[in-house]
């Protein structure tokens, strides 16, 4: 879409493509002056969030678990292992994968239970997932990251209904939360079906950011 923008002269606004290059022609090397965008590209989230887990967090250890083949989820992945990795300062990633179909996640969460990680980052949560990997994700680590959360509708109810069961399950086990979204908790789901549920997602949020929650221990 953006090379059609750019041939003819439209003007395109984006509030969610991440890629890098999306505002950048890489034939002739410049940046596209009909295309922008009003979020941060895959590279700056990745750096922000590690950055965020070593210096705010105090993290050594981080555990990633992404999907392979997709080019979003690895090019977050790419840029947070970037960003925290420093043998010299005793920062250490590991890596861990799943493939597109796949729907039993237990076998990466037992190898990254036994990793010990301070944080797991996880860059994407569109793909469905079961209610059981959520609580298994929230008994078995007390800090979880989650990158590039979109603004939620009516027409992506079963990514907010995925969403809204992941808070509750980081919410009663006292999980640290850290979250990058399109948009702050008031905002973020903007349909009607779910509005009542999403009541309770928000509250929740918002408490998740305070030092009250933040001085929980965590319900392993």
């Amino acid at each position: 879409m953006a090379e059609e923008a750019e041939a003819n002269g439209v003007l395109q606004i984006t509030n969610v493509s991440t890629a890098a290059d999306l505002t950048w022609d890489r034939e002739a090397k410049r940046a596209r002056p009909f295309v922008f965008r009003m979020c941060a590209t895959d590279d700056v989230m990745g750096e922000l969030l590690a950055g965020f887990a070593r210096d705010e967090l105090g993290a050594k250890r981080a555990a990633v678990l992404y999907e392979v083949g997709r080019t979003y989820s690895q090019r977050l992945a790419r840029s947070f292992i970037g960003r925290f990795s420093d043998d010299v300062a005793g920062h250490v990633v590991a890596e861990f994968f799943y493939l597109a179909l796949e729907t039993d996640f237990r076998p990466q969460l037992n190898r990254i239970r036994d990793f010990r990680p301070d944080v797991l980052f996880l860059p994407e949560i569109a793909n469905p997932r079961s209610t059981s990997d959520y609580v298994e994700i929230a008994r078995d680590f007390h800090t979880v990251f989650v990158s590039a959360v979109p603004v939620l509708d009516d027409g992506s109810n079963d990514p907010a209904r995925r969403f809204i069961a992941l808070v509750d399950e980081f919410y009663d086990r006292n999980v640290k939360l850290v979250l990058s979204a399109a948009a702050p908790p008031d905002t973020l789901y903007r349909g009607e079906r779910l509005a009542f549920e999403f009541q309770r997602t928000r509250s929740r949020l918002v408490e998740m950011q305070t030092h009250e929650y933040l001085a929980r221990p965590h319900l392993g």
